[in-house]
């Protein structure tokens, strides 16, 4: 078969030379030069290892070990260092025992080592008495660009055509026939494999491949002393450190130095052609701070740094399939920054899946594309579904005329969704489908029970909101909690550990809410009934819910949490003093107006917390969002304590609650239940919660249109507002001020390059 190869990095180099060796005309097109460095596929080492915490990776492993050395041995070249290698964290860390797990059911010989060990064995390293580490002596790194190289110069001996800056613009289908469009030509071939890494999006725009592509960033420092305890001999390993996700080579012999590099994603590549900025110094800064206390015998000087490209799947899960509607053409992409060590693996899966060979006995199935899109575009639809349903709703006139049509469509919806789901059941788990539609009633529920028993309570948008809000938590939880049985979900769950500590913390603030709705008995006070059900689901739900999801006391968890990095005990200093002196300045606020009998206003009181707000969010989304997040989540577990406290009055502080309360009230706090605080600090911290943190903006949305357009609005609106929106008491000049701050604003950001 005549079968063109569109990208020859890692992988489509590999598919191009199994191809070529099975007789295929082959043919491979490549933007740029052979090894070229505006990829992912290039520089002088990639780790290689057995050690990961998904066992069907650590199975793959083995068949691309095999590859590996038959790729050596044709091109008679040592492209593998084999040096070992440590996987190490927290001896509690999940992935850390999951990795060991996968180990153990693989049965890969391995060492788990502590931290007196760890020194003895590799006297560079320096871990901590909590943590272990697991060695396994077939790590090592990969020469990647001569292993580009390799692949390319053997797919050639074997006769593959090789055309080098050859931009292909279109893969496209017409009347069963497939064509590659480049910037030189246009040809038909039998079967087509793109293997384009972060241009994969632009050749498949219709297909809204879930990929994301951010700059990545290397440095090299050099050695203080003791030079020989980083070097390949053994002596000094490839490394993963899982608590802090960092990882480093030895001495490679081609670079001065040591190489090491955060794994988390970076900033979004807007723009892939565009020349890209050299390392940044503020992480220089951070990668010299790790080595410093990791070890001791570097230096601070860079020798070398770099940068290259990660093309990510929400789930860092491979892309490997066919296209859809396309027959003939077949992906792989998503290699997410842990992708070239299967590279000579997914180049002979793909370059088989090409020619019809079913050889590969392994299941792939998660890595289709509509497995990563699925659970996107479900989730998407729902939310975008029912906001029509309540729109419509809330819109309509409330008359007998259109309530039986509003029911038919709101019916239709319903048997939609339903057989969407039913659907889903022969290509997912059952598990997940069932907690989908399980969230999806949780939603309706909420939304149509919370205006009946909590009326004048909140707006329509606002029971959305907490609608929406409780069904995500409730799908978000199940999840993690489910997937830890593989009966029920079949696939794993990741997530960080703060995020799980949020959700118990919500569980259990939740929990405790809900009990104090429902009577208990007339004998039992209020009071005694709070006390009861806190204690009791602080114990019973959130202290052995947390135990399981972080393998270890949480409070020790949170110690370590907060003291593993010292940036974090001077912003909780920092919140602290600022909200100090925000009390007291409200106290003296209010002395001054009670002396002179002035009547205060409760905007303007309201407004100090506004402020507040702005400025611990602000410092948060600049310094460290994670920390903020769980902060924020406790706080309005917080706020939902001390309501049901004043509600429920209960003593020592139920009357001292609903006094301070009642000064910041307002007209919007009629019902039952007092949530405006609550939405405030929800408003502010939703941007947070979903953005990502070189989003910066995006995050800093809440403070923008909350916490300075609102205030803004508010203020002026209640000073010199004349002319008043038709059936409310919002002001004309009051929106006006909203806008042009945040106008205003953001204008700020982007002229001094925040």
């Amino acid at each position: 078969m005549k079968i063109a190869v569109v990208g020859l990095g890692g992988t489509g180099s590999a598919a191009l030379r199994f191809l070529a060796q099975s007789g295929h005309n082959a043919v491979g097109y490549e933007q740029f030069h052979i090894g070229h460095e505006h990829g992912s596929s290039h520089g002088e080492s990639r780790i290689i290892r057995y050690t990961y915490p998904d066992v069907l990776y650590t199975q793959m492993m083995s068949d691309s070990y095999k590859l590996w050395f038959d790729l050596e041995k044709e091109a008679e070249e040592e492209l593998f260092i084999r040096c070992g290698g440590l996987y190490f964290g927290d001896k509690n860390d999940r992935d850390v025992l999951a990795t060991e797990q996968a180990l153990i059911a693989s049965n890969l010989p391995y060492e788990r080592l502590n931290a007196e060990q760890v020194k003895e064995k590799h006297p560079a390293f320096h871990l901590y008495p909590h943590e272990i580490a697991l060695f396994q002596k077939d790590s090592g790194f990969l020469r990647a660009t001569r292993c580009v190289e390799a692949n390319i110069r053997l797919a050639k001996t074997y006769g593959a055509i090789v055309q080098e800056n050859t931009k292909v613009q279109e893969v496209y289908t017409k009347d069963n026939k497939t064509f590659v469009r480049s910037n030189s030509c246009e040809e038909e071939y039998d079967r087509v494999i793109v293997t384009a890494g972060p241009w994969m999006s632009s050749l498949f725009k219709s297909l809204d491949l879930p990929l994301v592509t951010t700059r990545q960033q290397i440095v090299y420092l050099n050695i203080n002393d003791h030079n020989e305890y980083f070097q390949v001999n053994g002596t000094f390993p490839v490394w993963i450190d899982s608590t802090d996700n960092l990882y480093g080579f030895p001495n490679d012999g081609q670079i001065t130095g040591i190489k090491l590099a955060y794994h988390h994603c970076g900033e979004i590549i807007s723009d892939l052609d565009a020349e890209r900025a050299p390392v940044d110094e503020s992480y220089i800064e951070e990668i010299r701070g790790y080595a410093k206390k990791r070890f001791p015998n570097l230096g601070s000087d860079v020798t070398y740094s770099q940068t290259c490209v990660y093309t990510n799947t929400p789930n860092a899960d491979f892309i490997i399939d066919r296209v859809p509607n396309q027959s003939n053409v077949f992906l792989v992409s998503g290699c997410s920054g842990h992708g070239f060590k299967f590279t000579v693996l997914l180049g002979k899966i793909i370059s088989m899946m090409a020619t019809d060979d079913n050889g590969y006995q392994r299941d792939l199935s998660r890595f289709k594309i509509n497995e990563l899109c699925k659970a996107i575009f479900i989730q998407n639809s729902l939310i975008s579904t029912w906001t029509v349903v309540y729109s419509i709703r809330m819109f309509s006139p409330q008359t007998s005329k259109y309530r039986f049509p509003f029911m038919l469509f709101q019916c239709t919806v319903t048997v939609l969704n339903g057989s969407a789901m039913l659907m889903m059941l022969f290509f997912e788990d059952f598990g997940l489908c069932l907690l989908l539609v399980l969230s999806l009633f949780l939603s309706k529920a909420i939304f149509i029970a919370g205006p009946t028993l909590c009326p004048n309570t909140c707006s329509f948008i606002e029971w959305l909101l907490i609608s929406m809000g409780c069904s995500g938590f409730f799908l978000s939880i199940n999840l993690h909690w489910w997937s830890r049985f593989e009966d029920v979900i079949n696939r794993p769950i990741y997530t960080f550990d703060y995020v799980v500590v949020c959700e118990c913390l919500l569980l259990f603030g939740m929990i405790v809410s809900i009990l104090q709705m429902i009577p208990w008995s007339t004998a039992i006070k209020s009071t005694t009934q709070f006390y009861i059900s806190l204690v009791t689901t602080f114990s019973v739900v959130f202290l052995p819910q947390a135990y399981s999801f972080l393998n270890q006391n949480p409070f020790i968890w949170l110690f370590n949490y907060i003291f593993h990095k010292s940036h974090r005990i001077y912003l909780l200093l920092f919140w602290l003093i600022v909200s100090l002196l925000s009390l007291l300045i409200v106290n003296i606020h209010l002395r001054y107006a009670t002396a002179n009998n002035i009547t205060y206003e409760k905007t303007i009181l309201r407004k100090y917390f506004h402020l507040l707000a702005i400025i611990v969010y602000t410092s948060g989304i600049l310094f460290d969002t994670h920390l903020l997040t769980m902060c924020s989540v406790a706080f309005i577990v917080l706020l939902l304590l001390l309501e049901c406290i004043k509600i429920k009055k209960v003593a020592p502080l139920g009357d001292i609650i609903r006094n301070a309360w009642n000064m910041y009230e307002n007209e919007k706090d009629i019902g039952a239940i007092m949530f405006s605080h609550i939405f405030l600090i929800i408003g502010l911290s939703y941007p947070v919660w979903i953005a990502d943190d070189n989003k910066r903006l995006a995050q800093l949305s809440g403070i923008i249109s909350v916490g300075i357009g609102d205030s803004a609005a508010s203020i002026v609106g209640s000073k010199i507002g004349i002319y008043k929106w038709p059936g409310t008491k919002r002001t004309l000049e009051g929106s006006l001020a909203g806008l042009i701050t945040q106008f205003l604003f953001i204008t700020c950001l982007w002229y001094f390059g925040t």
